[in-house]
């Protein structure tokens, strides 16, 4: 191993586990600087808001936690990624940055920026896929080239390319060396507040949700004890039989958009539990349906710049949807005057989360169902 130093840039792989970017330049490198950038203007602008930012920072807590065991320390900033990253490649003589490879195109400007900057400091990038199950350009390159536009042929496409990689185990950070550079050891922020985010509404001071890698395991396990259950009764995916909108919740989903759950841990995790349970039985589609839809749209925003619009957007119908500002506020604001769509978007409003039941009952409100407005409408209102 060489003495070369690099960066790893967490980004959407909030955890310390299934991390192959990190693997990878850990067998070049011999110094791991772990940083976050908290990008100004996606605060700024309210892409990202109170509770999703309250849940990257329990992740971030929960690795920082982790690495000052071992010694080292996660850098946290806030800024212009481009900008900071020039600062600490001069500062720490910085060899390779690494980061997860990420397909969504808002990512793309933000990227091409970061590459700059590292051809400007001779800096060589490391990335891995790791926040879906398969590398996308396998499926791709599986489909001529282009996207499966049905979920029929994206299945057939991956039923050939076979199972997906196992998760890499926890990373071991006994031996590695994680500087701890005081000049820039900085307090994690203690809540959105300090950050420039603020509460939407009152009720987002209760905390539903919990950020974080050690978190996201203790949800896992009680998880599987439920599909167990449900396995060693006869049937599958008990959140999609038998939904309880008012239960705890099961989901995953907020774990895996952050990454502190691995999707492929999660993957085989079901897949093993159902060999134990049943090791005669065929494994069904449906045991992973969730997943698969996942990754179905992953695909097809790959290289799709604009996947988020409709005109410009080649696989996309162009439908004459209607224009009316005061029903879409009424339903932004959960003001429609149908009770279950209201409860609905206040639980989103409130939570930042809503139950795949009840986010199929909004969108199709919205669109096709009742009010006939665009879905770009409200992708500006989930986001």
């Amino acid at each position: 191993m060489s003495s070369a130093k690099f960066i790893h840039w967490f980004r959407m792989d909030l955890r310390l586990h299934d991390v192959p970017t990190i693997t990878k330049a850990l067998k070049t490198c011999s110094t791991f600087y772990p940083v976050y950038i908290f990008d100004e203007d996606d605060i700024n602008e309210q892409k990202i808001r109170y509770n999703k930012v309250r849940f990257i920072l329990d992740a971030l807590k929960d690795i920082d936690n982790k690495l000052q065991l071992s010694g080292g320390r996660l850098y946290v900033f806030k800024g212009n990624p481009a900008k900071i990253f020039s600062d600490l490649f001069k500062k720490w003589d910085i060899s390779y940055l690494s980061y997860e490879e990420d397909v969504q195109p808002i990512w793309k400007e933000t990227e091409k920026s970061i590459q700059e900057v590292c051809k400007q400091n001779d800096v060589k990038i490391i990335k891995e896929v790791s926040h879906t199950l398969w590398n996308l350009d396998e499926i791709l390159n599986a489909n001529r080239g282009q996207p499966p536009i049905t979920y029929e042929v994206f299945c057939h496409v991956v039923e050939v390319l076979g199972t997906p990689p196992r998760p890499e185990p926890e990373l071991k950070l006994e031996g590695i060396s994680m500087p701890r550079d005081d000049s820039l050891l900085l307090d994690l922020p203690a809540n959105p507040e300090e950050l420039g985010v603020h509460l939407e509404c009152i009720q987002q001071k209760n905390k539903i949700w919990i950020g974080g890698e050690t978190q996201a395991f203790e949800h896992l396990a009680e998880r599987l004890k439920v599909e167990e259950a449900a396995l060693a009764d006869g049937f599958f995916m008990p959140n999609q039989v038998k939904p309880d909108l008012l239960g705890p919740s099961m989901s995953l989903s907020a774990a895996f958009s952050l990454g502190c759950l691995s999707v492929r841990k999660f993957y085989w995790s079901l897949q093993d539990l159902h060999s134990s349970v049943n090791p005669d039985l065929y494994v069904p589609e449906s045991l992973i349906g969730q997943l698969l839809w996942r990754e179905y749209f992953y695909t097809m925003c790959k290289n799709n710049p604009n996947y988020g619009t409709m005109q410009e957007n080649p696989i996309c119908l162009n439908i004459p949807w209607l224009t009316d500002d005061e029903k879409l506020k009424s339903w932004t604001n959960g003001q429609t005057g149908f009770p279950f769509i209201d409860a609905a978007m206040r639980q989103m409003i409130q939570e930042g989360w809503l139950h795949h039941v009840g986010r199929n009952a909004v969108a199709c409100f919205l669109t096709r169902g009742d009010l006939w407005i665009s879905w770009e409408e409200g992708f500006k209102v989930s986001s």
